[in-house]
């Protein structure tokens, strides 16, 4: 099994810009729409607050959830991290 992240990379720096999947898709629907042959709209209006709302779980839940898990202070805190992980 394989892992992977989001990561939108800059090969003229040869610098990742950013590694947040919300952020990467704001970025390409406002900051390079103008280099798009085809206009698609990746954060419509009507659904930015569900988008918003969905982002908040998982990276509350999942993307910080392995960073809550490995810094666990406690069992509890690492067994309740691991938990929202599944």
């Amino acid at each position: 099994m394989a892992a992977t992240v989001p990561v939108l990379f800059d090969k003229k720096t040869n610098t990742i810009v950013s590694n947040e999947s919300i952020e990467i898709m704001k970025m390409l629907n406002q900051e390079f729409e103008n280099l798009a042959e085809k206009k698609i709209d990746l954060y419509p209006s009507h659904l930015k607050a569900s988008i918003d709302e969905n982002y908040d779980w998982i990276y509350n839940n999942i993307s910080n959830g392995v960073y809550k898990s490995g810094f666990a202070q406690s069992q509890e805190a690492y067994t309740e991290a691991c938990t929202n992980l599944f």
